[in-house]
């Protein structure tokens, strides 16, 4: 990929051919990380709890194929309150993501 390539803003979807939105990519969330002693991680188990880096209101990574492309919030599903998703709040631009 060029430079150019990597700085070009990203296409409006009417402007994608069509087989071109088929295809699949993997899209995570990242909602937080910590470091912790091996030991402890051996220790868990079912039920074990795992404090985050992250609290309510804070914004999540959002990653397409491994590269961070937005932020978000994480929300509890209206219809569904005991499932989450997550409102896109920044659209990240080349280079920014870590």
């Amino acid at each position: 990929m060029t430079s150019d390539a990597a700085a070009a803003p990203p296409r409006p979807r009417e402007a994608m051919p069509g087989h071109m939105m088929q295809i699949r990519v993997e899209l995570d969330v990242v909602l937080g990380s910590l470091r912790m002693p091996l030991a402890d991680v051996m220790a868990l188990g079912q039920g074990s709890i795992v404090a985050l880096d992250r609290k309510l209101g804070d914004l999540v990574d959002v990653a397409v194929n491994g590269r961070i492309v937005a932020r978000g919030e994480v929300v509890a599903l209206e219809n569904e309150p005991d499932r989450l998703g997550v409102v896109i709040r920044e659209i990240l631009r080349a280079g920014e993501g870590r």
